[in-house]
């Protein structure tokens, strides 16, 4: 966006008309797509709203002369802080205005006079209370691309500002004065500002896998049977002999990754009650606007009291929802502790002091390849180095004997009984295989034949 604002033109012309020319973009017809509503302050100062992402605020302002009376100055400033206070904090605000002040040394590390006259300390003291950056003096410039304005005797002056709020300053690239007297003839020269936003552009996260509703195969015995027969017939389908064991895991997980989408129906997550949609707030923000959108139109001290009323009376809105929501919390804990039901009454204590859980029993790592890495560094860490034996070849003798410990392949009878011990409702591992398919689902013989790969054959086969 180019900003190319001369604040007068000709000294010929009427001090008190602003001009409006100054809102100038590089088509008319974006401004006119993004120009929400033009307001007039007074006779001086003129906001220009503009919608779009970020909406942005120009205020337009021209300023009494120094020689002018001090109730006519203070007047002129305090209108211009009212307009200030009616643009929204995150709106991008600029304010293009001859202020007709002399901004010295001590006030400006870039700037054309040695001294800050009266309109100087008034305008260096408004920037500092509302957070704006003079932006003609933060970029370095040669003094002829200082001064904004010159006099029938040659005298030259730097009247003209452009500031901006903090927070936008890296958004400001430059900003000089263009001198204009061929073209129009005038004694004030055009200072152009070359703004772009900086805005941060949101990542865009992966797609949240849909959470699939594994107590409904805990407890239906058809999608039990149904869940078996799919899995297996699955897996045949894309296991061969060929295959490695990894290979054949591989294609184990995504049989039962694909039964599991088209059989279990999805958790639908319950969105809570937005403090936003409560009636009563709903009233009171629409209130709240209505009160703002004067005070925008007539900025006198009469509306900016409604305004603030407003927003009080919305908080109080706020605050008697959040009571309301605290009260229901703390009945629902009573209710359930009755009952004995200690999960939902923790879970509910933790809503109401907003604690949340640490995540338990996860090693950091953005990858599962990393995760494997940390898994494998942890145990090597824990288990020590491997002893140091002066002879292989010697036999260690056993503490104990005759334990009747098997050491073949596993058997059906070991896999039924750590079938039993598996604790239903725990979260999966990388593999995407919950307790509930080892459990309830009749794929024994899947499972057992890689159990025993893993324990017989050599590492390089599976």
């Amino acid at each position: 966006m180019h900003l190319n604002w001369p604040a007068t033109w000709q000294s010929s012309r009427a001090p008190e008309q602003v001009n409006t020319n100054c809102l100038n973009r590089r088509t008319t017809s974006a401004r006119t797509k993004s120009q929400d509503q033009i307001l007039t302050h007074t006779e001086r100062t003129l906001v220009a709203n503009f919608t779009g992402n970020q909406a942005a605020t120009i205020i337009v302002t021209y300023s009494p002369t120094n020689s002018a009376e001090n109730n006519t100055i203070n007047e002129y400033y305090e209108i211009l802080r009212r307009a200030i206070d009616s643009v929204p904090p995150h709106n991008v605000l600029i304010i293009l205005g001859d202020f007709n002040a002399h901004v010295g040394k001590d006030d400006g590390s870039i700037v054309f006079h040695q001294d800050t006259n009266r309109n100087g300390k008034l305008f260096t003291e408004l920037s500092t209370e509302k957070s704006l950056i003079i932006a003609n003096t933060i970029f370095q410039k040669r003094e002829s691309k200082l001064w904004t304005y010159i006099s029938l005797s040659g005298d030259k002056s730097q009247l003209d500002y452009i500031l901006i709020r903090k927070k936008w300053r890296n958004s400001i690239h430059n900003v000089e004065p263009y001198s204009t007297f061929a073209s129009v003839g005038s004694d004030l020269r055009v200072v152009l500002a070359r703004v772009k936003l900086s805005l941060r552009s949101s990542e865009k996260s992966p797609a949240k896998q849909t959470k699939l509703d594994w107590k409904k195969l805990r407890d239906d015995t058809s999608m039990q049977d149904q869940s078996s027969i799919k899995v297996q017939n699955r897996f045949q389908a894309l296991a061969s002999d060929q295959q490695s064991c990894i290979q054949k895991y591989e294609s184990f997980i995504t049989a039962n990754r694909k039964t599991a989408e088209e059989l279990l129906p999805g958790i639908r997550r319950e969105k809570k009650h937005a403090h936003s949609n409560d009636p009563g707030v709903f009233e009171q923000r629409e209130r709240m606007k209505k009160a703002y959108h004067t005070y925008q139109e007539h900025t006198d001290e009469g509306n900016r009291q409604e305004l603030e009323e407003a927003k009080g009376r919305l908080e109080e809105a706020y605050k008697l929802v959040a009571e309301e929501e605290l009260a229901s919390h703390i009945h629902e804990v009573e209710e359930v502790q009755k009952h004995h039901k200690y999960s939902r009454s923790w879970q509910l204590i933790n809503e109401i002091s907003r604690i949340r859980t640490p995540r338990k029993g996860q090693l950091k790592g953005t990858s599962q390849q990393e995760r494997v890495k940390n898994w494998y560094e942890h145990f090597q860490r824990l288990l020590g180095a491997p002893p140091e034996f002066s002879n292989e070849d010697e036999d260690i003798p056993p503490i104990l004997k005759n334990l009747n410990i098997k050491t073949g392949p596993f058997d059906m009878e070991e896999y039924a009984k750590a079938k039993k011990s598996i604790t239903e409702g725990k979260s999966c591992g990388e593999d995407g295989i919950t307790p509930e398919v080892m459990k309830r689902c009749n794929i024994d013989s899947i499972i057992l034949d890689f159990c025993n790969a893993a324990l017989t054959e050599r590492e390089g086969n599976y």
